[in-house]
């Protein structure tokens, strides 16, 4: 696997990892959807740009 490829399986492995752990997580009302909507739109361009 190219570095570029696996860079960007880590991001989008960190973007599921992201995500699936804050649907567990127990918040209420509004608070939640904002926070799902923020990692759902992380830009993952600049994370494998910059992977450390």
């Amino acid at each position: 696997m190219e570095p570029r490829d696996e860079r960007r399986r880590l991001a989008e492995q960190a973007r599921r990892i992201c995500l699936e752990t804050m649907r567990r997580a127990c918040w209420a009302g509004g608070a939640f959807e904002a926070e799902v909507s923020t990692v759902a739109m992380l830009d993952l361009q600049t994370l494998r740009a910059h992977p450390e």
